[in-house]
């Protein structure tokens, strides 16, 4: 219950700081370009203080929706606790909003700034993908476990963002987004059956046979983008 309720508080906390932290970077866009517009650029505003304001809010912002190291902590406590409809909706629409906002607003909006900033931001990236393999490669918790494996495939999402600069790569991005969000929920909804039927989300306490061994297998195989899958060709 204390968890839960941990959950809960971690959610409510990052989405009304994230959400506070776009709408004052969108209402400084809004002042500077006189517009909502995606399209519209604040490349000539970047190096007033304004402009630099609303660039570092639309990108904090975003990045804890994303979410991404090292704002990535309440993604896996929700997941963890919250039901399977629940974490179906947090990986099949939650985080690809997140993902695209990103791509819309705060890299269009902001090019010369993520010009300049980008090293930082794949620092952020490949370090958290390091700091998150830690924690959930010691983890028996299954949908733990799937929740760090979100955030990994979402970082590679953002590595790619950075450097958009093919139509390869682009497609590589918007197909690993559009099969994350199969897989993932496939996969949320098999640990939550499995939970029904064994009671417990551990792994060392599962015992699968016939259909479902086959099940787990190829979703496991699936997110992990074993060749012949679509993930491999996205990534």
């Amino acid at each position: 219950m204390q968890r839960t309720v941990y959950a809960m508080y971690m959610l409510v906390v990052y989405t009304l700081v994230g959400s506070g932290l776009l709408a004052m970077g969108l209402s400084i866009h809004y002042v500077l370009v006189g517009t909502y517009g995606c399209t519209h650029s604040m490349d000539g505003y970047h190096y007033s203080t304004y402009g630099s304001m609303a660039s570092i809010l639309l990108h904090v912002g975003f990045y804890s929706k994303v979410p991404s190291y090292p704002l990535h902590h309440w993604l896996t406590e929700a997941h963890t606790e919250s039901t399977t409809e629940g974490s179906i909706v947090l990986a099949g629409v939650y985080l690809k909003v997140g993902v695209l906002g990103w791509y819309r607003y705060a890299l269009h909006s902001t090019s010369q700034v993520v010009t300049y900033t980008t090293p930082v931001w794949m620092l952020c990236c490949v370090g958290g993908s390091y700091a998150v393999v830690q924690v959930v490669g010691s983890s028996l918790d299954v949908k733990r476990f799937a929740a760090g494996s979100s955030i990994l495939h979402l970082q590679v999402v953002l590595l790619g963002l950075m450097v958009l600069d093919s139509t390869h790569l682009t497609i590589g991005v918007v197909l690993q987004l559009m099969v994350h969000s199969w897989i993932a929920v496939l996969l949320f909804y098999w640990i939550g059956e499995a939970y029904e039927v064994q009671g417990s989300r551990l792994s060392k306490g599962h015992t699968h046979h016939g259909r479902s061994s086959t099940t787990m297998l190829v979703l496991i195989l699936a997110n992990s983008g074993f060749p012949i899958s679509v993930s491999y060709t996205a990534e």
